[in-house]
């Protein structure tokens, strides 16, 4: 009796290890035969690196032991337990999904089954094929919907992480904190010293308060922008103030990326453009110009949409921008610096801050009008400003007035660095 039981005991032991090998073996030509139709028809698989195609062998060599065993369970499909396939997206790194998209997935998904299903015969043991392709339906539903939340919740996460270094770099922009943890963040899009740079602030469009909505706006535009070979990050702040940073190795497409996130901000409020500016200084001043320009524009009427900073520095100064009294003590200094008889600035201060008249200006010089005429032109020339148009000699005014207040601070041996301010938002 003993000896008969420890026969059949090594039968069955004997039996389950054919089967075993069986099936191993089994499962390696389908992976094989897989690999082969997917070198041929998926133009992604091909090209993965040597580490993504091998994480991937694996999690479809899994999922097909996977199937086997479940197929070959003796209950019908409808009484079994219900299988996940979740494990199989936990062998690999989550990096992994950066080089394999949910897309790759689901077709490797769809050739894997086809294989199966075209080779049920050689699969499924004798009068089970029915079975073995309704488990092969079944098992690859459940596959599809596994990749589909491992990669929902990859995105998410993704998602978040993102918005929250996107909101970290534009903080540090606009405080003007350019250490080693902002350039860290801005090569992740492979933006550097050498990067031109400009920037947009307005309030985020009024329909896109939602944040699903605006969420698909945003992603829309990081497209369009991508596609012309420029990185963008946005951010919103309080009050619906909405930043938007763009960076490109030049500024040829400019106006067309201007066009594309122009719609993202509302029609009805300022749209402030800072500067085109080169490097992580340049992107700082021109987010900074553009966020002061936007609260400074309140002393415009009917802004043009979009309203440029510089077109409105003289309001920055007033609003308490250091630096836009910077940029105007330079405008300054080129007129001071203007030539060795130092004619222009003395003419450009008696017509704007004396009396607006050429003849008048011309009597208090002893020259001819025509001179005044001359020297006020040299002027526009020097700066881009016209002394004659309201708007740029407006400008002009405040430029003047803090030459003289600065230079009067440096007679008298008390020097300062800017105007003195009732309110300054940015230091």
């Amino acid at each position: 009796m003993t000896q008969t039981t420890t026969r059949t005991n090594q039968s069955v032991h004997q039996s389950g290890t054919a089967d075993d090998e069986h099936l191993t073996k089994l499962a390696q030509k389908l992976l094989l035969m897989s690999k082969n139709r997917m070198n041929k028809l998926a133009h992604w698989y091909p090209v993965l690196g040597n580490q993504e195609r091998e994480f991937l062998d694996i999690i479809i060599l899994s999922a097909i032991n996977d199937y086997l065993d479940w197929a070959n369970l003796p209950e019908p499909i409808e009484k079994r337990e219900k299988i996940s396939a979740d494990h199989l997206f936990s062998i690999a790194p989550i990096e992994t999904a950066r080089a394999i998209s949910l897309a790759n997935v689901l077709e490797a998904t769809r050739i894997v089954v086809d294989i199966i299903t075209e080779n049920i015969d050689i699969v499924a043991p004798k009068g089970k094929e029915r079975d073995y392709y309704e488990a092969a339906l079944y098992y690859s539903r459940e596959v599809s919907f596994s990749a589909a939340s491992v990669y929902a919740e990859v995105a998410e996460t993704r998602s978040r992480w993102m918005a929250r270094e996107e909101s970290l770099a534009l903080n540090a922009l606009l405080s003007g904190n350019l250490d080693l943890s902002l350039q860290s963040r801005m090569s992740a899009y492979d933006w550097d010293d050498s990067t031109i740079f400009f920037a947009a602030v307005g309030r985020i469009k009024a329909d896109t308060h939602s944040e699903m909505k605006a969420g698909f706006h945003q992603a829309q535009a990081h497209l369009a922008v991508q596609n012309l070979g420029a990185e963008v990050i946005m951010g919103s702040h309080s009050n619906s103030i909405f930043t938007v940073v763009v960076g490109g190795p030049s500024d040829e497409n400019f106006e067309t990326i201007l066009h594309t996130i122009t719609p993202l901000f509302c029609e009805s409020a300022c749209l402030c453009v800072g500067p085109r500016a080169q490097g992580y200084t340049g992107a700082s001043h021109s987010l900074r110009a553009a966020y002061n320009g936007f609260f400074a524009s309140v002393m415009e009427i009917d802004p043009p949409h979009p309203l440029y900073a510089d077109d409105i520095v003289a309001d920055r100064v007033l609003f308490g921008d250091s630096v836009a009294s910077d940029q105007l003590y330079n405008i300054y200094k080129i007129l001071k610096n203007s030539g060795k008889r130092n004619e222009i600035l003395p003419t450009v201060e008696h017509f704007l801050l004396k009396n607006s008249s050429l003849d008048r200006t011309a009597q208090d010089l002893v020259i001819h009008p025509n001179t005044v005429r001359y020297r006020l032109r040299r002027a526009t020339e020097l700066t881009g400003w016209d002394p004659m148009n309201p708007d740029e000699a407006y400008s002009l005014r405040i430029a003047l007035k803090i030459g003289r207040y600065r230079e009067s601070q440096e007679d008298a041996a008390d020097t300062v660095d800017s105007v003195p301010k009732l309110d300054t938002r940015l230091q």
